[in-house]
């Protein structure tokens, strides 16, 4: 309110000193130019004091977030943020209230923003000591080890994946710049992929399954067909029974991770139904991970509900890839 009256007062300054500037009369318009020009100077005073105030303030409170984030860590709650991280993620906003009230009773009294960050941090901590226990069954010694290690993991190609194998090998001392990281992975993968191509090329009895040939195969012959690629694949697998499944047809496992599959070979596009029943199934093998596997498509719906349960989709195009590729 104050500022919009000085500006008032400013605006109506300068009109009274272009008036008197035309009708040659300068004397007031002095007086009114210095009194225009306190009140600019208090006006970007009172700015800059209001501005140091905030920043002030913002370095308070990050300097009490540290002091109270460390105090938590350092205390047997902190297995309270790394526990929810593990079971709900960053996607149970109610949980995430309840939490922070657990953490409040116990005299860590965090802001709802940095109750986020707190979870988002102890999420990618378990993230990257499960991605980094899982490249270490393979033992690697030599840098071109773990390059190899990470392109066996088969991982995902995304950010993360690299920043994780970044950590990892500057713990180990092998300092190398993303660029010359990924560059190497490439090349290994190349590599890999040419070795493959050769055996292919070498095994007589290895005939292509090709899409039409899955799309005549009955489900239970889908499944053994799928258990085969997997296997290929470098997953330890595991067929379930015809009934009582679970809602998972196969149940993989590779470097301590467990991998539940719904098989759907069907001539029509794929719904949420199989999407629920993955999700339930994972609970009652204890997987980390869903699949489902179809030889069509995945309607949008089921995307959606894919996606908001961390669900992977193998929908035709993809499945012709992997059959092409292993």
């Amino acid at each position: 309110m104050i500022k919009i009256f000085f500006s008032i007062v400013i605006v109506l300054a300068i009109i009274k000193l272009i008036i008197d500037v035309i009708g040659n009369n300068p004397g007031p318009s002095i007086a009114i130019g210095l009194i225009i020009g306190v009140i600019i100077f208090s006006l970007y005073r009172a700015n800059i004091s209001k501005k140091h105030e905030v920043e002030k303030a913002q370095e308070d409170k990050e300097k009490r977030f540290i002091a109270l984030k460390s105090a938590l860590i350092a205390s047997t709650h902190y297995k309270l943020i790394e526990n929810f991280a593990i079971k709900y993620g960053t996607s149970y906003p109610e949980g995430k209230i309840k939490l922070q009230t657990l953490l409040k009773d116990r005299g860590f009294d965090f802001a709802i923003d940095e109750m986020d960050y707190l979870i988002s941090d102890a999420l990618r901590k378990a993230e990257y000591n499960t991605f980094k226990e899982r490249l270490l069954t393979f033992n690697p010694i030599q840098f071109d080890d773990y390059i190899e290690s990470f392109v066996k993991l088969n991982l995902p190609e995304n950010t993360q994946a690299i920043d994780f194998l970044l950590m990892l090998l500057d713990e180990k001392e092998f300092k190398f710049g993303r660029f010359f990281i990924e560059d190497n992975i490439q090349q290994v993968k190349s590599k890999f992929e040419l070795k493959h191509f050769e055996r292919r090329l070498l095994d007589n009895n290895n005939r292509q399954v090709s899409m039409s040939d899955i799309d005549t195969m009955a489900g239970q012959e889908f499944e053994s067909f799928l258990n085969t690629l997997f296997q290929k694949m470098g997953y330890t697998v595991k067929q379930t029974k015809l009934t009582g499944d679970q809602g998972a047809d196969l149940v993989l496992a590779r470097f301590g991770e467990v991998v539940v599959v719904q098989a759907k070979r069907s001539n029509n596009t794929i719904g949420n139904k199989a999407i629920q029943e993955v999700v339930a199934s994972m609970k009652f093998y204890n997987a980390e991970k869903g699949m489902v596997v179809t030889n069509n498509y995945f309607t949008k719906a089921a995307e959606d509900l894919a996606n908001a349960n961390t669900i992977s989709l193998i929908d035709r195009k993809q499945l012709s890839e992997l059959i092409s590729k292993y």
